[in-house]
Formats: C-alpha cells, structure tokens, sequence
C-alpha cells in the first residue's frame, strides 16, 4: 500500500483516504489490478458527490482500472481533465498519446511541485542520480517523465523503483490539487 507522504492526510475526506491508503502502489503500466479496490471505490462513491468527477477517474487509476477513468478524464476539457488522461495513457504504454495529453496540460502547479519534490529527495528515496539529472534538466518535465518511463519499461529496468515514487508523488499532488 502506497503511504501519502506529499500531501497532509487530513486534506483527504476519510472515506476516500481509506480508499488510497488500502490501494497497492501502482506500477508504470496497467498493473496491478485490484478488484477489492475496484469494489471499494464503487461502494464509496454510490452516492457521493465524488461521482463522475476527476476524483472518480483519480481513484479508477490509482485501482488499475485505466479504461474507467480515461471514460470519466476525458469528459475534462480543463488541465486537470488533460493530467489525468495523459497520466492514464502513459500508464497504458501509449506515450506519444500521454505526451499529447501533457501538452494540453502546459505549465500546471502540480508539475513544478513535482519538480521541486524530486529535487529535494534527490538522494533520500530516488538515488538514480542519471535519471534525476535527465528529469530535472529537461526543457518539458512532463515529456521527460514520460520517456523515463518509457525506457524503464523497455530497456532501463533500474529507473522502475524510482519512477514509481515519482508517479506516486505525481498522483498525490495533483489528486489534493483536483480536490480544491
């Protein structure tokens, strides 16, 4: 299970933090799939205001269940609607249709609180110094995060641990930014 260690727990209604807290930490692809959760989330959001909005397609995500929230991400047309759905395509694997998604998203908070997260942890938890130094120097983050994963599924396993973290991170701060 995934720890929220960017954003204060009590920002989260419980109902949904008992969701995220009970997820398993999700890989850069379509894995893992957790029908517990899916059940959870369907439970949870039966009659909830949370229903059909981008914390909806946030929680589907989070639960594997990519092809239920690209259906409720893509409804967005704002730069949250287009995070969520390019985050979605990435974790597909399609990553020339993510880094479209990100291009519609442009400059958002979330991404230089991201930048920043990953500077301040540079070796605490990522400890890849390449992989930092290629993500940091990049002219456009969101597409250099995109081809990191793309190389870690393909050819560079050893950024897989650290870009989880990093997607991890991603997802908490843009779900509390979502949230307001």
């Amino acid at each position: 299970m995934p720890g929220i260690d960017v954003i204060p727990a009590e920002r989260i209604p419980d109902a949904l933090l008992s969701i995220i807290e009970n997820a398993p930490l999700p890989d850069l692809n379509d894995n893992p799939r957790s029908n517990d959760l899916a059940t959870e989330i369907k439970n949870q959001l039966h009659n909830s205001p949370f229903k059909g909005t981008l914390i909806e397609s946030a929680l589907w995500l989070l639960a594997g269940e990519l092809d239920r929230s690209h259906r409720i991400s893509q409804q967005f047309d704002s730069p949250e609607g287009s995070f969520w759905h390019a985050i979605m395509h990435r974790r597909e694997g399609d990553y020339s249709n993510s880094k479209y998604w990100f291009r519609r998203v442009g400059n958002h908070p979330v991404l230089e609180e991201l930048r920043a997260k990953i500077a301040d942890d540079r070796r605490a938890t990522l400890a890849d110094e390449e992989l930092i130094h290629h993500l940091l120097q990049s002219d456009w983050f969101s597409g250099a995060i995109v081809d990191a994963c793309q190389e870690a599924c393909t050819q560079r396993p050893q950024w897989r641990a650290p870009l989880r973290q990093i997607a991890w991170w991603e997802w908490q701060l843009l779900f509390a930014y979502t949230m307001h």
